[in-house]
């Protein structure tokens, strides 16, 4: 018992003398209160305050048991070390961030060359505040640190939006728009995101959201993950994750804490969808937020009585994709009941934002905010059906899944659509064009499967093209985006043969033949649906509907019913879209014909495919942590 007691009593010494030496060294707070440039920084929010109570965790107890002889002290230990911060220049890590924000002109350029920053504003903070920093550079200069980086990032933000063609020499920057972005990131990253001292503040979550908002537009979603992931964490320490978050402090603070908290939950279970990961943020998290059940649908998209059933739902589909990964009867069991919840939920209608006033007002926010929530709704629903899809073949047992799917899609393409005028063409978002592909190549695969010719309409000729027109577009600005430019190549390929125009040259050494000059054979590796093969076949004798007998097959199917798991009168119309009746869009040359032909009757394109609906995001590191560029 004797050699127990002593090595209780130098744990605790080591203990408490850890939480001594943290206490009687300069704080970070300390640090930035007796610098003579910080007579109006404002207070950190001090651990004791902002982390749960942990009076009750059992291991404690230990050191508050009278039988030992031993009691634990009434204050609470710091759970965010300084050492990081000790001895710090604050007045040069302040010097060093402002040295990247221009100058006041430019920022006046800037942030009135387009209005897509502050409809983010508005969106993810509920902020409607235009002016992009809060505060001028001399005032920035004796501020808190975290203030000084959300000031830096709003700027690399209102810089990565700036539209295509921009004079950029009027902005007199030392170096191009982007590498400036990207150095504004890093050193953000660096002296603040990287230090939980400096970051476990309001204003310090407020920068790993923006940064995770810049990775996300940048196309570089795993650093986004994992920066929502650092800010889901520091959250819930700071207690924003509880139905009233922060007591103690101001209804403006409590605002501000309840859209971060929101937006990390959302963009978590978006993260999880896309990379297919398990979301960090359970189901319990959105029930303890959850709103009078009571209240109307028709809040606005962002409230949380709207929202969070969605991000349940989500959760119901990451749980079903980590269970499953074939087509099962309990996986159609688990389809079904997530597509119930689903169907009973009630989107927004599709606005168009020809009514709202150009430039930063309330009407194109609020355009902006429905518009994002139509689309993570169908979004949904068309990542539930998907797999179902892939793996249907010609079998009418899933027509229902492959008819709500392609719903989803032709609601997901307005939606971008609708985005992008929305912000007068001048959303830069590289996640937001790789959804627009992904859902563009669910029309195409769709319609190379056999018998497939009663559901391609010409909608889907119409929604195509828009997405190709705007990957154009993108694919020819400055710098190069390398996504919209591959993905126009392969929905330009695909879309020539299925108009019967002979494709461009092709790349024999990835996987492409030839035979006597003409391709024979040719390999799409596309993201979410594995590697396609569409290969010229010689047919004398035969249409091209009877691509179906020849034809790789899809998998064999359980034994089952036609409308076991499905009603099979429950397959949905294409909804036009009203906003697009007198707008003009350039249509190229009608397809031939549904099916991929070529010199019809003698030849055509049969589809080989090997999908794998497994997100390839995880694979390759070695190529690039980020970029889908290995992939595109």
């Amino acid at each position: 018992m004797a050699r127990v007691e002593t090595l209780l009593e130098k744990l605790l010494i080591r203990v408490d003398g850890g939480g001594s030496q943290q206490r009687d060294s300069k704080s970070l707070l300390d640090s930035v209160e007796t610098s003579p440039e910080s007579s109006v920084t404002p207070a950190i929010v001090t651990p004791a305050a902002a982390t749960p109570t942990a009076d009750n965790v059992p291991v404690l107890s230990l050191f508050g048991n009278e039988a030992l002889g031993f009691q634990r002290s009434g204050t609470v230990a710091s759970d965010f070390t300084s050492y990081g911060t000790i001895n710090r220049d604050w007045g040069r890590l302040r010097r060093e961030l402002l040295a990247l924000v221009p100058s006041e002109k430019t920022l006046k350029i800037i942030s009135e060359a387009s209005s897509t920053w502050w409809l983010m504003r508005v969106q993810v903070f509920d902020n409607h505040d235009k002016t992009l920093l809060p505060s001028s550079v001399q005032e920035l200069s004796h501020s808190h640190p975290a203030a000084v980086g959300k000031a830096v990032l709003w700027t690399a933000l209102c810089l990565q939006q700036l539209p295509s063609g921009f004079d950029l020499p009027s902005l007199e920057l030392p170096c191009l728009p982007w590498v400036l972005v990207e150095e504004c990131v890093t050193r953000v990253s660096t002296f603040v995101c990287s230090d939980d001292s400096i970051v476990s503040c309001i204003d310090g979550l407020e920068c790993l959201v923006l940064q995770g908002l810049i990775f996300t537009h940048g196309g570089k979603l795993r650093s986004a993950w994992l920066c929502n992931s650092r800010a889901a964490n520091i959250a819930q320490l700071l207690g924003f994750h509880r139905a009233e978050p922060a007591p103690n402090e101001s209804a403006e603070y409590q605002h501000r804490a309840t859209f971060i908290w929101r937006h990390i939950l959302i963009v978590d279970r978006i993260f999880a969808l896309i990379l297919g990961m398990h979301g960090s943020i359970s189901n319990t998290a959105i029930d303890q937020y959850q709103s009078n059940p009571s209240d109307s649908q028709d809040s606005p998209p962002h409230h949380e009585s709207v929202m969070n059933p969605l991000a349940r739902i989500a959760g119901s589909v990451i749980e079903r994709n980590q269970i499953f990964k074939e087509v099962t009867p309990a996986m159609l069991q688990m389809t079904q009941s997530i597509d119930l919840k689903l169907q009973a939920f009630i989107p927004p209608p599709l606005v168009s934002p020809e009514s709202a006033p150009p430039g930063k007002n309330i009407e194109r926010s609020l355009c902006f905010r429905t518009l994002f929530f139509r689309l993570w709704y169908y979004q949904l629903m068309a990542w539930l059906h998907l797999p179902l899809l892939l793996a249907s073949g010609s079998d009418e047992f899933y027509y229902y899944n492959r008819q709500t799917c392609l719903h989803a899609c032709r609601n997901i393409i307005d939606c971008y659509v609708n985005i992008r005028r929305t912000t007068e063409d001048g959303f830069n978002s590289r996640t937001l064009d790789f959804l627009a592909f992904t859902t563009a190549m669910t029309i195409i695969i769709n319609a190379l499967r056999p018998s497939s010719a009663h559901d391609f309409t010409k909608e889907d000729y119409l929604a195509l093209d828009r997405v190709v027109a705007i990957l154009e577009q993108l694919s020819n600005s400055a710098p190069q985006d390398k996504i919209a430019t591959r993905a126009v190549q392969v929905l330009k390929l695909i879309k020539a043969i299925g108009m019967g125009i002979e494709p461009p040259p092709l790349d024999e050494s990835e996987g492409n033949q030839y035979e006597n000059g003409r391709p024979s054979r040719i390999k799409l590796d596309i993201p979410y649906f594995g590697t396609i093969y569409l290969e010229r076949r010689v047919i004398l004798g035969y249409s091209t509907r009877n691509i179906a007998a020849l034809s790789a097959l899809p998998p064999t199917m359980p034994s089952t019913t036609l409308g076991q798991y499905y009603p099979p009168s429950s397959g949905m119309d294409t909804i036009p879209d009203p906003g697009y009746a007198n707008e003009e869009v350039v249509e190229t040359a009608q397809w031939a014909d549904t099916g991929l032909s070529f010199d019809q009757p003698t030849e055509f394109w049969a589809l080989n495919s090997e999908f794998t609906f497994q997100p390839p995001f995880l694979s390759d590191y070695d190529v690039n942590w980020d970029y889908w560029d290995m992939m595109l």
